[in-house]
């Protein structure tokens, strides 16, 4: 049975019910209103500048086998390609570099030191024994490679480059290729060349000479491999090139003894009348007749690119590796000269830098 109600009542009962139903069009209008505010949240996010909270300022840790002053372009490279996602080195973000001088064996202790500042992240340099410091002093920190001369998968820092499943990402330098690249550059220098060595560490090098030797056979040059692990095993190094007719040698990228070593090495390939071929710019800069080499700044702000992300929150276990897409190819034409070479126009034309 219905319920009566007087005129009074029903005309109260209406305003009741106007007013539930414009509360409920407020309601429904402030909803809308905060699902469109976070659909467009990720890409103010990205936009604005990060504002980390007083006293949470991010830390990003550098661990470089270099000096101080060789890795200074590494420092300023990072610094700007941080600066191009509204990182700003010294307001909302903190940099602790450490330098170990060229001496491997430092690696470890430096990269145990950063790990004990608790920083956000490890931003490695250079050698994989970088890289493979960080991981053992910091297992559970991510670590950014910004161009590590590596194979990442061959040299067990990462399951894939696709999907790296560990805390390592970043720009790998990967000189397997290039090793093939660099004896092709000495061939059109010296076309008549016939017998080429490789100077390095035979531990490291194997992933190196094996696809070196194949391009050798193909261009119709002998490979000869050249084992130094000491300084003081240079010399008798250089004998056993001359010995074996080698008329141009290629240097071992990763090793941070021949990098300690360029200048001494770049002095004995002159004076044993040999070509030398480097993966370093500073190496020709130094001495040796050419270097085929990576753009490092490039390589640094695409590493800066995942500095960013993992700051954001993104986790490095998902984050494909990188390679290099630009070289340089350095001539040093005063080592031309002092070997009694004429470089053909072809081959300068080639040259993205030329030194006098």
């Amino acid at each position: 049975m219905g319920v009566v109600m007087s005129p009074r009542e029903r005309s109260m009962a209406c305003v009741r019910q106007a007013g539930a139903r414009s509360s409920r069009r407020r309601f429904l209008g402030s909803v809308g209103i905060s699902l469109i505010s976070l659909a467009l949240l990720p890409a103010c996010a990205a936009a604005r500048t990060p504002t980390p909270k007083p006293g949470s300022i991010p830390r990003i840790g550098l661990l470089s086998l270099r000096s101080r002053d060789e890795s200074s372009g590494v420092l300023e490279a990072l610094e700007e390609g941080l600066h191009g996602h509204n990182w700003i080195v010294g307001e909302n973000v903190i940099i602790e570099p450490r330098y170990a001088d060229g001496v491997d064996d430092q690696l470890l202790t430096l990269a145990t030191e950063l790990a004990q500042l608790q920083p956000n992240l490890i931003v490695t340099d250079a050698s994989p024994l970088v890289a493979q410091a960080a991981k053992q002093a910091a297992p559970n920190l991510p670590i950014v490679m910004a161009g590590s001369i590596t194979d990442p998968s061959a040299d067990g820092l990462v399951a894939d480059l696709a999907r790296p499943e560990g805390n390592i990402t970043g720009v790998a330098n990967s000189t397997r290729m290039q090793a093939g690249q660099r004896l092709l550059l000495l061939k059109r220098v010296l076309p008549q060349l016939m017998r080429v060595a490789y100077l390095g560490q035979a531990s490291r090098a194997r992933s190196r000479t094996d696809p070196l030797g194949r391009t050798a056979r193909s261009l119709g040059a002998q490979l000869q491999v050249v084992d130094v692990g000491r300084s003081e095993d240079l010399d008798s190094a250089f004998l056993t090139m001359s010995d074996g007719y080698a008329r141009a040698l290629i240097v071992e990228p990763a090793s941070p003894l021949l990098w300690t070593e360029r200048a001494r090495i770049a002095d004995l390939a002159v004076s044993s009348h040999m070509l030398s071929m480097f993966a370093h710019r500073e190496c020709a800069e130094s001495g040796g007749l050419a270097a085929y080499a990576p753009r490092v700044r490039e390589l640094v702000h695409r590493a800066a690119s995942y500095v960013d992300k993992i700051l954001r929150g993104a986790e490095p276990a998902e984050l494909q590796i990188e390679l290099p897409t630009s070289f340089d190819f350095v001539l040093n034409l005063g080592t031309a000269r002092a070997l009694g070479l004429t470089v053909s126009p072809t081959v300068l034309s080639r040259a993205t830098d030329v030194i006098q």
